[in-house]
């Protein structure tokens, strides 16, 4: 017996509806080569023989069984949907979809194997596949939750949040949405970065289900995307208490910790994550960001590579393993890591190209280069000295910057031009960030630019200074306690004002406030005299250098003020927590960066007494 002469066509024909131009030939192959039909059979039994070859777990014999039924009555479309059942569960989710979909042809009615076809390509993760699916899937059942949250789950996985959202909202909006609804609507919210949204979700979730750990989990997550880290930890043990083995709550619960600052805690809860689940790579990558926390950058690298053999596109994570590189003084590797920053959450978005073409270390003789600034201005102030030695070799290099450090930018030797982000500027050649700079050039710790100043404080600015500066008794000292705090680890580089309070104790020292914006209110409530100079202060970062310049020192956290009296050549200390900026390097407190600058780093991590206790002796010895 031979096999009916339509079958390898039909088949063919949907594999190539389905896009699968190599499977429509590898089907009519295996057709060709199909044995004779053993005398006797029949479809019925073969059938029956392939449901029970599924029931028992062995699906390639399903499979067998059930195309010898399909060879007997190929119109039988209750076989091509249990031959898909078959091949979904040997991972051959194309082929299942494809079969899927030839059943859904042959019994237009039934709603089996359409939603059968739907779960096939997700666990394919053929997301346009199961988008596709599920909305014909819905013609035929137009109120099946359970399609319109595989809708949701494809047009996730498809990145369209809005779409994914406008798909649950009227299960959402209806009078009695389930717990599935609000978890899934949830997850798209945090996605599309509304963590508001999805706490809101994830609580309404648990009021349907109050012994879900994994709502909790969720919870937790939305928790810390809000910075509401002590609610996040809360969320996160009552997960585990829940899941003990929820391997996400213990995620979760472990980046809670971290951001407290309770970082043996979420080493903890880290590995209780990965031992349950030891291909996460985010448990993983977390692990090795909380070692860095730590101050251990270089046991962490082991468990970054893990992460990241797990997930090698993971910018977050690569982004780490480059600070970690870097902070260890591993330049040549660093540098092409720290790259990776444009795909991070914080810096995506943040590009500021124009149409020309990106620099990549051609000749730049009688070249136009663009620079921009990016990030904070304190890294403008630190990496602005690598464009010197490109104008030496023959570029004119034109710099994009914002308004504050603008003037100052205009006096290092090789600026032809600063001009403002949303400014146009004619015969540019190339163009590059100011951080892809040391990559492009090479830069190793020891051939840092290091000669000091680099910048020059307007003329105007120092005069201004002059005088009120010289009024004050005794030796003046320029105190910042605050950086950005839109800065993700300005928590932990941060200090409040009172922990200057040694330095103020030292006789025949009068402290000098640069502290603008944020942190500047605690002056009201100073517990000891401060002078608060910063209230003139224009604004502009040439301002400030002309008060630097009149100083006898400054004492800052790693902010901007720091960098800004590196550049100037002035005397500085700063201090810094035990999980300092790569940029400080480890185990030194001197910097190559900042020949003038003194470090005086936390021996314990959140332990800053005995940092102000050691600047405060030596201020008095010296």
């Amino acid at each position: 017996m031979t096999p009916p002469p339509d079958l390898p066509a039909r088949l063919a024909d949907l594999a190539i509806e389905a896009g699968r131009a190599d499977l429509a030939g590898d089907l009519l192959r295996r057709a060709a080569a199909l044995p004779p039909v053993p005398a006797g059979a029949t479809a019925a039994a073969a059938h029956q023989a392939g449901l029970n070859h599924l029931s028992a777990g062995r699906f390639a014999e399903a499979e067998a069984a059930l195309l010898l039924a399909i060879r007997l009555a190929p119109g039988t479309a209750a076989i091509h949907d249990h031959l898909g059942v078959a091949l979904a569960n040997q991972q051959r989710y194309a082929e299942a979809a494809a079969t899927f979909g030839l059943a859904a042809r042959l019994a237009p009615g039934d709603p089996s194997p359409r939603r059968n076809r739907v779960q096939a390509c997700l666990d394919g993760r053929d997301f346009a596949g199961a988008a596709s699916a599920a909305r014909d899937a819905l013609e035929l059942e137009p109120d099946a939750e359970a399609l319109v949250l595989h809708l949701a789950v494809a047009l996730t996985g498809l990145k369209q949040f809005a779409a994914a959202a406008a798909a649950l909202a009227p299960l959402a909006a209806g009078p009695s949405p389930s717990a599935a609804v609000w978890n899934r609507l949830g997850v798209v919210r945090g996605l599309a970065g509304d963590a508001a949204g999805a706490a809101d979700c994830f609580r309404k979730h648990i009021d349907l289900e109050p012994e879900s750990g994994g709502a909790y989990a969720n919870l937790a997550a939305a928790y810390g995307k809000l910075n509401r880290w002590a609610d996040a930890a809360d969320a996160g043990r009552r997960a585990v208490a829940l899941d003990p083995n929820h391997a996400g709550g213990w995620a979760n619960l472990g980046n809670a910790y971290r951001d407290l600052g309770r970082l043996d805690d979420a080493l903890h809860a880290l590995q209780q994550a990965i031992r349950l689940d030891p291909t996460q790579a985010d448990a993983v990558g977390n692990y090795a960001l909380t070692l860095t926390m730590r101050g251990d950058p270089r046991a962490a690298l082991p468990w970054y590579d893990r992460a990241l053999q797990l997930k090698p596109a993971a910018p977050e994570v690569r982004f780490n393993r480059a600070v970690a590189l870097l902070s260890l003084g591993d330049y040549a590797a660093g540098w092409k890591e720290y790259e990776w920053r444009w795909g991070t959450e914080q810096m995506r978005g943040q590009t500021r190209t124009r149409a020309v073409p990106a620099w990549r270390g051609e000749p730049l003789a009688g070249k136009t280069l663009l620079v921009y600034a990016e990030q904070g201005h304190g890294d403008t102030l630190q990496f602005i000295r690598l464009v010197t030695p490109l104008a030496a070799a023959g570029a004119r290099i034109v710099v994009v910057a914002a308004d504050p450090v603008r003037r100052l930018l205009a006096t290092v030797a090789g600026v032809a031009e600063v001009v403002g982000p949303g400014d146009e500027v004619a015969g540019v050649h190339y163009q590059t960030p100011l951080l892809t700079l040391p990559l492009l050039t090479g830069l190793r710790v020891e051939t840092i630019p290091a000669g000091v100043p680099y910048v020059t404080a307007p003329t105007d600015a120092v005069e201004k200074w002059r005088a009120p500066v010289a009024a004050l008794p005794g030796r003046t000292v320029g105190i910042a306690w605050q950086g950005n705090p839109a800065h993700i680890g300005d928590r932990w580089r941060s200090v409040p004002l009172n922990a200057f309070a040694p330095l103020a104790a030292v006789p025949g020292v009068t402290l000098v406030s640069l502290q603008k914006g944020p942190g500047a209110e605690q002056l009201t409530d100073a517990p000891f005299p401060v002078v608060d100079l910063a209230a003139d202060i224009t604004g502009d970062f040439g301002d400030t250098a002309g008060l630097l310049m009149s100083l006898d020192l400054v004492v800052t956290i790693d902010s901007a003020a720091a960098h800004l009296a590196g550049a100037l050549g002035r005397p500085a200390w700063v201090a810094l927590p035990v999980n300092a900026d790569w940029r400080w390097l480890r185990g030194r407190d001197d910097s190559p960066w900042h020949p003038t600058v003194k470090l005086f780093r936390q021996e314990r991590f959140g332990e800053w007494p005995a940092v102000f206790a050691r600047m405060a002796a030596e201020l008095a010895a010296g």
